[in-house]
């Protein structure tokens, strides 16, 4: 098995740092799969754990995806196994929320295999 390291960004989320506003998250997660699109499907159980350990909730228009996928040395993922990073939230303004509103349908329609459903 290979060792991955997977960022997520998740949108239209509502937690308890946020205080109410709009805003998003990034996540890492670090797993083992036998190639990239095995990861995408093993992550989605981790961020599920992860959103309700930290009381985290997703909304009607909430989306998630696969920022980025990384191939990472086996050193490193047992330096960061099991690891809880929790997210990095931010608030999302009202031009971004349109602009992401756009990019949630975009990949809805086009690349379907980047979204996460928790």
């Amino acid at each position: 098995m290979k060792s991955y390291q997977v960022m997520i960004e998740g949108v239209f989320v509502d937690a308890p740092e946020l205080h109410g506003k709009c805003g998003g998250f990034h996540a890492t997660f670090f797993l083992q799969a036998n190639n990239a699109p095995h990861a995408m499907h093993r992550v989605r159980a981790m961020l599920s754990e992860r959103m309700s350990k930290h009381g985290v909730k997703q909304g009607a228009e909430s989306y998630f995806w696969a920022h980025d996928v990384w191939d990472i040395t086996e050193e490193r993922f047992l330096e960061c196994e099991g690891r809880d990073e929790g997210f990095k939230f931010f608030r999302i303004g009202m031009v971004e929320r349109i602009k992401l509103g756009f990019q949630g349908r975009w990949f809805r329609k086009r690349k379907p295999w980047l979204l996460v459903s928790p």
